[in-house]
């Protein structure tokens, strides 16, 4: 039996469908608002035939959410919503105006994600090893869509008529975002985004044509491959003349088109996709495809790029990481853009370089830190009998000083009371100055009064 009633707690506000005794929760067509902290448990499902405004908080989801709708439906309010798994089946498409993140999987069961392509962070967002299923021509996210991790992938983008993936390599770096969106616009007419327009009679020496069809906005600061796809709308027949050897990818990068090369595609006249050279693609503001002159390949005399081998470093101290020399261009796991940095802290360090041809090369080296032994400071037992000690926890191959005095692990145990300047040095080298004070029991002092009377008698005592 279907129970109908109406529902407000500190945290929905909805008119609920409980069916029979499962755990599936049905909202109405009305909207259904979030007040407060609100969170979907392993398994549930809550289905949406309405708007779902969060005003509160809904993260951390899990389980499944439907969207289902004879209406256009909308996620709105004022916070970001998260989900597990979501299930679009809506033909009249879902308006998203908060960010949304899913944590497991997307299906497209029918329709359309719209996000707001003037404010780009309002996107949805794909967490790491989260996936999507069943994109279509009218089945995809026209707007912005956003990638965290370190996996290559595919975004699901378009315009709301047709399905335009974009795709970046593996990233280098762990965590890294980025986000992409697809116009079905003349760039040299685009007002989006920021940096809009993009000439397409503006380009570098070499390039042919400039596609006066379409283009995306892909963003991201660490280091990739870009690929690009087309269909029979992209009019490829008339950008190239020689076929698909002319196809390159090209980035605006706030002058002109530049060249990013050709290390890829697949495809024909009707359908493909071509794939850059590596890029960082927050030095462009647009991407798009081109036909470019075949040219004599470019010979870099540059030696192979090289970090050295991994290495140790003593704790607190600073070394620095030093890039095979000639390269134009660097930049490093943590921003830097020089051929050396300076290092103090373990982990993996990775650098990328561009040669004079623009081909780039990555090399990586894992650093450790030496920590020194643990010092245990002992007091004497007794006033007078200079047996403090210094225990290390670790003795082997170590030097020491006491106030500048060399000594030996075995010369530490017959210490008076003082403070001492501690000099340690490892087998490694390493190399760790402290001060050290030994606390010496004071003296026994015995008082006798007038009235008292000590006895003693040799070889007994008193």
């Amino acid at each position: 039996m279907t129970i109908e009633t109406m529902i407000y707690n500190r945290n929905i506000c909805a008119l609920i469908f409980f069916l029979g005794i499962t755990a599936t929760v049905v909202t109405a067509q009305q909207s259904a608002q979030n007040h407060d902290n609100s969170r979907m448990h392993e398994t549930s499902q809550m289905v949406f035939y309405g708007d779902w405004i969060n005003i509160g908080f809904f993260n951390q989801n899990l389980g499944t959410s439907y969207f289902y709708g004879a209406k256009s439906q909308s996620i709105t309010g004022t916070n970001d919503v998260d989900f597990e798994y979501l299930v679009l089946r809506n033909p009249n498409g879902l308006q998203i105006k908060v960010p949304v993140s899913i944590s497991k999987q997307l299906t497209f069961t029918n329709g359309t994600i719209t996000t707001p392509r003037a404010t780009p962070s309002v996107s949805v967002a794909f967490l790491d090893d989260a996936t999507y299923a069943t994109p279509a021509a009218t089945r995809h996210i026209n707007g912005y869509c956003s990638k965290i991790g370190n996996d290559s992938f595919y975004f699901p983008i378009g315009d709301g008529k047709q399905l335009r993936p974009a795709a970046i390599s593996k990233p280098v770096r762990e965590n890294t975002v980025f986000r992409a969106a697809y116009f079905k616009t003349n760039p040299s007419v685009a007002t989006l985004p920021i940096g809009a327009p993009f000439p397409t009679n503006q380009f570098e020496a070499g390039i042919l044509k400039v596609s006066n069809v379409e283009y995306w906005d892909v963003d991201g600061s660490t280091p990739a491959r870009i690929t690009l796809t087309w269909n029979a709308a992209s009019l490829i027949d008339n950008l190239t003349t020689n076929g698909f050897s002319e196809l390159v990818v090209v980035g605006w990068n706030g002058r002109q088109w530049v060249n990013l090369g050709n290390e890829g595609k697949i495809g024909n006249f009707s359908a493909g996709y071509v794939t850059s050279k590596i890029v960082v693609p927050n030095d462009f503001q647009a991407f798009t495809l081109a036909a470019a002159r075949s040219a004599q390949r470019c010979i870099s005399s540059v030696e192979p790029l090289s970090l050295g081998s991994d290495r140790s470093i003593c704790l607190g101290t600073t070394t620095v990481l030093r890039a095979t020399a000639g390269y134009s261009r660097y930049l490093w796991s943590n921003g830097a853009a020089s051929s050396s940095i300076n290092i103090s802290t373990a982990g993996k360090y990775w650098v990328m370089a561009w040669d004079t041809c623009g081909n780039v090369q990555t090399d990586s080296v894992q650093i450790q830190t030496l920590a020194r032994p643990t010092l245990t400071v002992q007091n004497p037992i007794c006033h007078g009998r200079n047996d403090g000690k210094v225990i290390l926890s670790d003795a082997s191959g170590v030097r020491t000083w006491l106030n500048g005095t060399p000594q030996y692990p075995r010369d530490l145990e017959h210490i008076a009371g003082g403070v001492y300047t501690f000099r340690l040095e490892t087998a490694a080298g390493c190399t760790f100055d402290t001060t050290i004070t030994i606390v010496e029991p004071p003296q026994p002092i015995i008082k006798i009064s007038g009235k008292d009377t000590l006895h003693a008698q040799i070889g007994k005592p008193f």
